[in-house]
C-alpha cells in the first residue's frame, strides 16, 4: 500500500549484495513498489509533497543530459498528479520544495542537498550508480555520471506513480548500482513483423526506464541496402532511419548495436541471384535441400557480406556488432539442391576441421567489421556446431568434439561470445563454464518464450531469466540479452512487455543463489515481489485497479485447454488448427467451459483496467487480443462437439456463426494492433491466416443447413 505522509519511524535496509536477495526483495515488496530491485533502500520517517510552488533545480550550465532527464519527471509528475513542475538553475538549493538533479561530486547543488546522507552511502556509488534522496522538505537525485543521473530520474518517476500516496511521496535513500554492463534486448524484425520507427522509438523509452542500455535488431533481409536494393521489402529499414534511431536511444542511455545474419539460416541465399553464395544442409534428420547459410569456401561471400557491413555498420553507434553465426550444421555435409557436395567446402574441412573453418569465417568477418571500428558478437552454440544442438538436456552446445577448442583457439581473441538457451532447466553452469574460460568477453541470452504463441509462458521464461542471468553473473558474464523471436510471423511486441521488465530486474540486479537448494525459494521470493509491483511501475495501477495474473494470462497457461503442458496450451498452432482437430486434441467439457469464462472474465478485468491506466494504457489491448483468442480456442472446440453430437445441429451451426463474427472481430482487432506497431510488410500472411479460420467457421455453420 502507499506510504502515509506521516509514517511511524523505520528504516529498512535492503542490501542485495550483502544481504539475501530474495528477502530484501520481499522487504522491498512489503514497502516501495520499484523495478528493478535497488541496491539498498533506507526508509525513513515522513513524507515529501510535491505541490504548485515545487521546482526542478538543476546546476547552473547543466548538460544537454542532465536537463533531459529532469524533463522525464516533470513529464511524469504531470501525468501522475496533474503538476506542472517548472525547471531552473541555480547555484544553491532552496529550503524548501525542491527536487535537485545533477551529478555527484561535480554539482554543488548536489552535494548541498545530499549532506545529510554524504559519507559511505555516496562515495561507494559506481558506474551508472545514483543516489535518491528524499526528505520532507525536498529530492534529491545525485547520479555518478549521465546514466546514474537518468536512472535516478526513473527510479523517482516510479516513487511518484507506484508509490505516491496522493501528492506526497514516501522519504527514503536509495543508493543503486548495476551488476551487469549490459542490460539488453533484441527484437526478432525478419520473421515477419517489421517495426515502425516509432515504435522502435517507443521499445527504447519504455525499457530505459527499468536501466535496460542494450538493444539490437536481429536482421536479415530487412535492411535497405542500396548494393542490393532488392533484398529487402520497400518498407524496409533505412540507414537514416537507424541514424534517427540512435540518436533517439543516446538521450535514453541505450546503446544500438548493428545486425545481421552473416552465416547461418541465411534463406534469401535460395534466391537464384544469390544461390551462388548459400550452401544447403543434407545431414539426415533434416530436410533436404534446406537453404541454411553462406558457403565459406566461395570467396564471393565475403565480397557480399562486405557491401552488407559497408551500409549497415556505420550506422549503428555501438562498437559492437551482432554478426550472428549460429545453427551452421552443415559444416559436416553440404551441398547443392541435388546434393551434390560442394568439393571447395570439403576440401576446407578436410584441410582445417570444422572447428577451423567456422574459426576462419568469424575471422573475416572481424576483419571485414574493423574497417568501420566493429567488433563482432556471435551466438555461442555455432562455434561448438558439428550437429544441432541438443535442447534441454545439459551443456551439449558446447560439448561436440573437439570442434569447439579448436575454434575458440584460432578465433579473434576481441569477439563476443552471447550464450544462448531458452529451456527452464537447464545445466547453465556447464553451458558457461567452456566459454568463459576462454578469456573472452562472454552476455547470456534467455529469452521471453513468446514464439509461436498466443501469449508469452511467463511462469517458464521468469526461472529461464532468473537463473541464466544469476548464472553468468556469478562466473563473470558482462552482460545479459533478452532474446524476442518471431519465428511464426504472428508475434506482437505489445503483449511481452511483462517478461522483458523482468529481464531488466535480473539484469540490474542479478538474484544469488547460495546453494542449489535455496535457489527456488530465493527466486520465487524475487518474483513474487515483481509481480507485485508490476501493474504498479509498468501501468500506473495500484490496489484493487489491476489483476496481475490477468495481465500475465498465468491462470489461462495452467489451466490447460488441450491435452498438453502449459508450456505448449497457447501454442499458435493450436490456435489456428482446424476445428474438428482441436475439439480431439481439447481437455474434457468441464475443463473446455472453465476455460472459456476464465477468459471472459479476465478481458473484462483487463478492459477496465485500462481505463485505468495511466501508462502503456494502449499496451492492453494485445492482452486482451491474447484472452480472447483463448476464448475463441475454447467455445470452437464446444462447438465442433456440438456439432459431432446427434441433435445438435442447430445449436451447433448458431455456435459457428458466432465463431465465424468473433474471428472476423479478431481478425480486425488483430490488423489495427499490427498496424499500430509494424509496417505493412507480411501482414497478409497472417491476414490469409484469419481469412481461412473465417471461413471454416462458415462452412460448418452451413453444413447443417446443407444437410
Amino acid at each position: 500500500m502507499p506510504a502515509a505522509r506521516h509514517s511511524a519511524p523505520r528504516a529498512i535496509a535492503i542490501a542485495l549484495i550483502v544481504a539475501s536477495p530474495w528477502a530484501a526483495a520481499r522487504a522491498m515488496s512489503d514497502s516501495l513498489r520499484l523495478v528493478p530491485t535497488p541496491r539498498t533502500a533506507v526508509r525513513q520517517t515522513g513524507s515529501f509533497a510535491i505541490g504548485r510552488r515545487t521546482v526542478v533545480v538543476l546546476a547552473a550550465g547543466a548538460s544537454a543530459d542532465d536537463r533531459f532527464a529532469a524533463q522525464q519527471l516533470v513529464e511524469e509528475v504531470a501525468t501522475d498528479l496533474g503538476i506542472r513542475l517548472r525547471t531552473v538553475e541555480a547555484a544553491s538549493v532552496p529550503a524548501r520544495d525542491a527536487i535537485v538533479i545533477g551529478r555527484l561530486g561535480r554539482d554543488r547543488i548536489v552535494n548541498q542537498a545530499l549532506r545529510p546522507v554524504r559519507g559511505r552511502t555516496v562515495s561507494q556509488v559506481r558506474r551508472e550508480g545514483y543516489v535518491l534522496s528524499i526528505r520532507p522538505e525536498g529530492m534529491c537525485i545525485g547520479g555518478r555520471d549521465a546514466a546514474g543521473t537518468f536512472y535516478g530520474v526513473q527510479t523517482a518517476k516510479q516513487m511518484v506513480r507506484a508509490n505516491a500516496n496522493g501528492r506526497t511521496v514516501p522519504c527514503v535513500t536509495i543508493t543503486d548500482w548495476p551488476v551487469m554492463r549490459y542490460r539488453g534486448w533484441q527484437d526478432d524484425i525478419s520473421r515477419g513483423p517489421i517495426p515502425t520507427l516509432s515504435s522502435l522509438k517507443q521499445q527504447v523509452r519504455t525499457l530505459s526506464e527499468f536501466k535496460m542500455n542494450f538493444f539490437t535488431m536481429y536482421t536479415e533481409t530487412v535492411f535497405r541496402l542500396k548494393s542490393h536494393p532488392s533484398l529487402a521489402p520497400p518498407d524496409g529499414i533505412t540507414a537514416e532511419e537507424v541514424r534517427e534511431l540512435c540518436a533517439y536511444a543516446r538521450k535514453h542511455h541505450v546503446e544500438v548495436a548493428g545486425n545481421f545474419a552473416s552465416f547461418g539460416h541465411a534463406n534469401f541465399l535460395a534466391r537464384p541471384d544469390y544461390r551462388p553464395l548459400g550452401t544447403f544442409i543434407t545431414r539426415e534428420g533434416l530436410r533436404k535441400g534446406d537453404t541454411c547459410g553462406f558457403n565459406p569456401a566461395e570467396e564471393r561471400t565475403y565480397a557480399f557480406l562486405s557491401d552488407v557491413y559497408d551500409e549497415i555498420a556505420p550506422a549503428y553507434d555501438s562498437p559492437l556488432f551482432m554478426a550472428n553465426c549460429d545453427e551452421v550444421f552443415y559444416l559436416d555435409g553440404s551441398g547443392d539442391r541435388s546434393g551434390k557436395p560442394d568439393p571447395r567446402l570439403e576440401r576446407m574441412i578436410s584441410d582445417l576441421g570444422v572447428g577451423g573453418v567456422y574459426a576462419r569465417h568469424i575471422n573475416r568477418l572481424a576483419e571485414l567489421l574493423a574497417r568501420h571500428g566493429k567488433t563482432p558478437m556471435i551466438w555461442a552454440d555455432s562455434e561448438t556446431v558439428t550437429a544441432p544442438p541438443q535442447w534441454g538436456t545439459g551443456p551439449e552446445k558446447t560439448a561436440f568434439g573437439g570442434n569447439r577448442d579448436q575454434a575458440l583457439a584460432s578465433m579473434h581473441n576481441d569477439v563476443v561470445l552471447i550464450a544462448w538457451e531458452y529451456e527452464a532447466d537447464y545445466d547453465f553452469a556447464g553451458y558457461l563454464k567452456p566459454l568463459v574460460a576462454s578469456g573472452r568477453r562472454v552476455l547470456v541470452a534467455p529469452g521471453v518464450y513468446a514464439t509461436a504463441q498466443v501469449f508469452p509462458y511467463f511462469g517458464f521464461a521468469a526461472k529461464n531469466i532468473a537463473d541464466f542471468t544469476a548464472e553468468g553473473a556469478r562466473t563473470g558474464a558482462i552482460g545479459m540479452l533478452l532474446t524476442t523471436w518471431d519465428d511464426d510471423g504472428d508475434s506482437l511486441m505489445g503483449y511481452q512487455w511483462q517478461p522483458l521488465v523482468w529481464g531488466a530486474e535480473c539484469s540490474w540486479s542479478p538474484p544469488t543463489y547460495a546453494s542449489a537448494r535455496t535457489r527456488d525459494a530465493v527466486r520465487g521470493a524475487r518474483l513474487a515481489a515483481f509481480r507485485a509491483a508490476y501493474p504498479a511501475v509498468f501501468y500506473g495501477l495500484i490496489g484493487g485497479a489491476a489483476d496481475a495474473a490477468s495481465i500475465e494470462l498465468s491462470g489461462l497457461r495452467e489451466d490447460t485447454l488441450f491435452k498438453t503442458a502449459p508450456r505448449y496450451t497457447m501454442s499458435a498452432s493450436y490456435y489456428w488448427m482446424g476445428a474438428g482437430e482441436s475439439a480431439a486434441e481439447g481437455r474434457d467439457d468441464a475443463d473446455v467451459g472453465r476455460h472459456a469464462a476464465e477468459a471472459d472474465r479476465i478481458t473484462a478485468v483487463l478492459r477496465r483496467a485500462k481505463g485505468l491506466a495511466r501508462h502503456h494504457a494502449g499496451s492492453l489491448d494485445y492482452v486482451v487480443l491474447a484472452a480472447r483468442r483463448c476464448a475463441f480456442m475454447a467455445r470452437r472446440i464446444q462447438a465442433a462437439r456440438l456439432s459431432a453430437s446427434p441433435g445438435t445441429s442447430a445449436e451447433a451451426a448458431r455456435a459457428f456463426e458466432a465463431l465465424e463474427a468473433d474471428a472476423g472481430d479478431l481478425r480486425a482487432e488483430y490488423i489495427r494492433l499490427w498496424g499500430v506497431e509494424n509496417r505493412p510488410s507480411s501482414l497478409a500472411n497472417v491476414v490469409a491466416r484469419y481469412d481461412k479460420l473465417i471461413q471454416e467457421m462458415h462452412s460448418r455453420a452451413e453444413a447443417p443447413r446443407s444437410g
